[in-house]
């Protein structure tokens, strides 16, 4: 699959990001819209963009949390086509939002799409650090924004995407991570 921005970039969608954005369900049918709006410099290797889309088209699935420390008790969850958990929100409500997030980078010399969903961009978990396969593995400076950012956030519980919520530390969980593969 393939869309064209609105300076002409041609964007791949491939098939392994089209099951990763199962778990943004609402923002499939948005895509060939978003992509008309965005404009990509063709001279990076990879940009976050948050594509307004002039109306309120969902609900923003990231909430603010009081924030907790490293021991702290919250709550994750393993999101549909995942592999690492999430931090989860059990009471959270999205806020109507008017902005598509998507993530993109060139693979080959061509554009394609990592990620996208209804809000504004945020960093990557902080799991991707121990994930070999991830732009973001062994990156401490990376791993350390996105901590930070994902100890006082967290994603919206939503019904048929987000699996058995489970009571945990943030300690707990990345040290779960530190021998994988």
């Amino acid at each position: 699959m393939q869309y064209k921005t609105a300076n002409g970039v041609i964007v791949y969608v491939d098939d392994l990001t089209l099951e990763k954005l199962q778990a943004h369900p609402d923002v499939q049918e948005l895509l060939p819209e978003a992509f008309s709006k965005l404009e990509i410099n063709e001279n990076l290797e990879a940009t976050k963009e948050n594509v307004n889309m002039g109306r309120v088209v969902g609900k923003s699935g990231i909430v603010d949390t009081p924030g907790v420390d490293l021991n702290t008790k919250t709550h994750f969850a393993i999101r549909t086509q995942r592999k690492f958990p999430s931090h989860i929100s059990n009471s959270g409500k999205g806020r109507p939002c008017e902005t598509v997030a998507m993530s993109l980078k060139k693979i080959d010399n061509k554009w394609a799409l990592v990620t996208a969903f209804i809000g504004i961009g945020s960093p990557s978990e902080p799991f991707y650090y121990f994930d070999k396969d991830s732009w973001m593995y062994k990156d401490e400076k990376q791993f350390k924004i996105s901590l930070d950012f994902w100890m006082k956030h967290a994603l919206v519980f939503e019904e048929g995407v987000t699996g058995s919520v489970y009571e945990s530390t943030w300690a707990e969980e990345l040290e779960k991570l530190k021998n994988l593969p």
